[in-house]
């Protein structure tokens, strides 16, 4: 294709990669934002491509070409982009890689991935590896696995195009709706990716990697770190000892392939294996991964050093990963078996609701549910709530991709394992249903499960019902997904005591800010929940009012208590109510 105006082709980029706050655009896109907010239609879509870097094939042609018009001359009044042009367009965008297809929805309509327009936040401090080899995340892990690249000085733009290939990793697989992206984490000098894996009658495991480089004025330092580690995920992190699972290092292993494959392009790469004193964390030596010490099959490796009295016997499984398509069997070593009761002739007693707060840990089940293609991120909330929990006053036991059988077992044996709360994420379905994952080859991967059978599912589990029972332990259970009044209804009248829902919408954002608040409290002042409910509900209507006072839109959510203590709505509810009875959104999103 020849284009005779390049300005024309400047002026299309301009209104796709740009800055995102509305203080440093000119007048003409701040005007533009105002129109596609006021529109309300594509507001969603202009906040994905401004806070994420990812931007819909429909807002691209319908308003950021669709609605920029010429000012004055011949042409004015007359759009800038003719609809006819915008398959050129995009060629010459994806051609110069300012954009890259991401996914397709059933309907067939792209989603593009804007490179320039990732987000960047600042590396989480437990996950830093840039000071030490061993950050505070990677303490308690089964098996860690480092390695170090040195190398001459890269160009600026060679970690910016490792973390775009690592953005797409896995779209359109299978386990794409298990991964966390790493644009949620993306920076100039370092990125974070996870991946979880289960084989059969094996506990999941999570799987993460952290590639970290310092950055220079105009290029990168010579030493690039990669840092892999892998733990328990769910209830059988803290249920037993006796735990088992597997991994075969496979994010990793394409982690490290990649950066060999791409840092070889720009020179010579030496690839060194980090060895750590087990004892000072120091490291002692860097082994070359493919040199005689690590060569063969031995279990251990015999690492010399500084002593020559002393030689340290390392496990080949700690210091490279397994050939391609074979697992490193991990075990729950590190944590104790709970002491068992002494035998005893006596019959046991029935289970025996305790009080709220009468000691030891309250233990909240978490549900994950994410569905493929989806844009919320439930599994780093899951992280940040497992992170709250002290052993204490809290403990979250996060279950992943459940199926609505596993959700019915793990309710018969809440009493057993002393369940106090049940928290679910994830997407609400209609009618304020729940979605289950399908395990099986079901192509509809997920399913909808009416609030009816949820709340017979967890009834016998309430610490009080409809029956008259009193004999288990579930006291609350938070909804954190939208429109969830009906299944809050529907378990409020089978005798559970306190649900915590949401009416109408709630955005990613709104519903992390509660439920960390929420917990925060109730770890302060277990058994609480209508304080701890106001404590998280004042720091949404903050977080509301923050947004707007940035300029930005207000991330919708409205939360609500339904308790026995008597019910917390949200001002105009019946208002609400109404419009959604209508089939209206009354939070103003899709």
């Amino acid at each position: 294709r020849v284009f005779l105006r390049p300005q024309w082709i400047v002026d299309a980029v301009k209104y796709v990669v740009r800055e995102a706050r509305e203080e440093d655009v000119n007048e003409e896109l701040r005007e533009m934002d105002r129109e596609i907010r006021e529109g309300g239609v594509y507001g969603d879509a202009l906040d994905d491509l401004l806070q994420r870097g990812e931007l819909s094939e429909s807002f691209l042609r319908q308003c950021l070409w669709g609605i920029p018009t010429h000012k004055s001359g011949a042409a004015e009044g007359k759009r800038k982009f003719p609809h006819n042009s915008h398959d050129a367009l995009l060629e010459v965008l994806r051609d110069f890689g300012l954009l890259r297809k991401c996914r397709e929805s059933d309907s067939g309509e792209w989603t593009f991935l804007v490179p320039a327009m990732l987000p960047e936040r600042p590396l989480l401090l437990d996950c830093d590896i840039s000071k030490s080899w061993l950050p505070d995340d990677a303490v308690q892990a089964l098996k860690v696995l480092r390695r170090r690249f040195a190398m001459p000085a890269l160009p600026g733009n060679f970690f910016s195009k490792l973390q775009l290939e690592w953005s797409l990793k896995d779209v359109g697989e299978e386990e794409h709706f298990l991964q966390e992206h790493v644009a949620t984490f993306a920076s100039r000098t370092a990125s974070v990716l996870r991946r979880t894996e289960q084989q059969d009658r094996e506990s999941a495991v999570e799987e993460t990697v952290v590639v970290s480089m310092e950055r220079r004025k105009g290029a990168f330092s010579s030493e690039i770190r990669v840092m892999g580690w892998v733990n328990f995920i769910g209830a059988e992190e803290t249920a037993s000892a006796s735990s088992v699972g597997s991994t075969s290092w496979s994010l990793f292993r394409e982690v490290t392939a990649e950066i060999r494959k791409s840092a070889r392009e720009c020179g010579n790469v030496v690839e060194r294996v980090p060895i750590l004193d087990p004892e000072t964390g120091e490291v002692i030596c860097a082994l070359d991964p493919d040199g005689r010490e690590l060569r063969g099959t031995a279990t251990f490796v015999r690492i010399s050093t500084t002593d020559p009295a002393r030689v340290l016997q390392l496990p080949r499984d700690d210091l490279v990963p397994p050939a391609d398509g074979r697992h490193v069997a991990l075990r729950n070593e590190r944590r104790q078996e709970p002491q068992r009761p002494a035998p005893s002739n006596e019959v046991p007693p029935g289970p025996v609701a305790t009080e709220s707060g009468s000691g030891g840990a309250a233990r909240v089940l978490v549900y994950c549910a994410q569905r493929r293609g989806d844009g919320i991120d439930v599994y780093s909330e899951a992280k940040k709530l497992k992170k709250m929990g002290d052993g204490k006053k809290l403990t979250f036991d996060i279950e992943l991709q459940t199926t609505f059988g596993d959700f019915h077992r793990t309710m018969i044996d809440a009493c057993k394992r002393e369940v106090r709360m049940v928290h679910f994420m994830g997407h609400g379905g209609e009618g304020g249903g729940l979605f289950f994952w399908i395990k099986t080859s079901n192509p509809r991967e997920s399913e909808h499960v009416e609030p009816e059978l949820i709340a017979k599912a967890m009834q016998e589990s309430f610490s009080r019902n409809v029956k008259g029972g009193s004999g288990g332990t579930i006291e609350a259970c938070v909804l954190n997904k939208c429109s969830t009044i009906p299944l809050g209804e529907e378990l409020r009248g089978r005798g559970l005591r306190h649900a915590v829902c949401w009416l109408g919408a709630v955005s990613d954002e709104v519903a992390l800010e509660f439920s960390q608040w929420f917990y925060r409290f109730l770890e302060a002042h277990p058994g609480k929940y209508r304080e701890a409910f106001k404590a998280g509900k004042l720091q949404v209507e903050v977080l509301q009012k923050r947004r707007l006072y940035d300029g930005v839109r207000k991330p919708p959510g409205s939360v609500c208590l339904l308790s026995e203590a008597g019910d917390i709505l949200p001002e105009g509810e019946e208002d609400a109510t109404w419009a959604e009875e209508d089939g209206e959104d009354p939070s103003g999103t899709s």
